[in-house]
């Protein structure tokens, strides 16, 4: 029994010791921009423009890493009814996702700051939804219903640039350079019942397509916790 005591320590003693020496670690981040931007009532901010993410994580062995990341926004707004807008009434809702998995080498230029290089996968998905209603002279309910979809996937070089406060916290920020494609649709259906005939449904679809190309200056400070 002993010797199976000893022999489990040892084994244990080493695989520690080589994690230790593999310098393996996990940085947790969130972007302190979007979080407040999230705070103010999701306001609009140009995803083109804006880091779109508000969540990260990097797992590092020694100088190699695989990071991910994810960013969320949503905004409704809805208008009631009144005589200033003819008693129609308006629903408004905005969607956005976006996802991102990428690799990156780690370069450590000073104790405090480190350089990371590399490459993401990334994904986009937004959907757009307004419907309209009013109540025309026959007292019959209009109702327009129209709703935008738009998908961007693509590759994005990056430099990520992290200065260290401590040995477990950290600020970074990074420069984006996107080359992606598109698909988008633009649907509208809407309803109208003339007098003394059938309801008609008008649907009317529009679909386009093309190429993104962009460079996204650092708009993002990421606070990091390193487990």
């Amino acid at each position: 029994m002993k010797k199976i005591l000893f022999t489990a320590l040892v084994m244990l003693s080493a695989i520690y010791s080589r994690a230790q020496s593999d310098s393996v670690y996990v940085d947790l981040g969130i972007n302190s921009i979007r979080l407040i931007n999230l705070g103010l009532g999701a306001q609009n901010v140009n995803p083109d423009v804006w880091n779109p993410y508000l969540l990260t994580t990097d797992i590092h062995y020694n100088r190699l890493g695989v990071r991910a990341g994810i960013g969320y926004t949503s905004h409704g707004k809805t208008e009631l009814p009144v005589d200033a807008n003819g008693m129609s009434k308006t629903e408004s809702d905005t969607t956005r996702t976006d996802i991102r998995i990428g690799v990156n080498w780690e370069i450590a230029l000073a104790p405090k700051w480190t350089f990371k290089v590399g490459m993401d996968y990334y994904s986009a998905n937004a959907e757009n939804t307004y419907i309209s209603e009013y109540v025309n002279e026959q007292d019959e309910v209009i109702e327009t219903n129209r709703k935008k979809l738009y998908k961007e996937t693509g590759f994005s070089p990056f430099v990520y640039v992290q200065y260290h406060i401590t040995p477990r916290v950290s600020l970074g920020t990074e420069l984006l350079w996107r080359f992606g494609s598109y698909t988008s649709e633009d649907g509208e259906i809407s309803s109208i019942k003339p007098e003394n005939a059938e309801a008609t449904v008008t649907d009317i679809t529009r679909k386009y397509e093309g190429i993104k190309r962009g460079i996204m200056a650092p708009t993002a400070l990421f606070l990091n916790f390193r487990f």
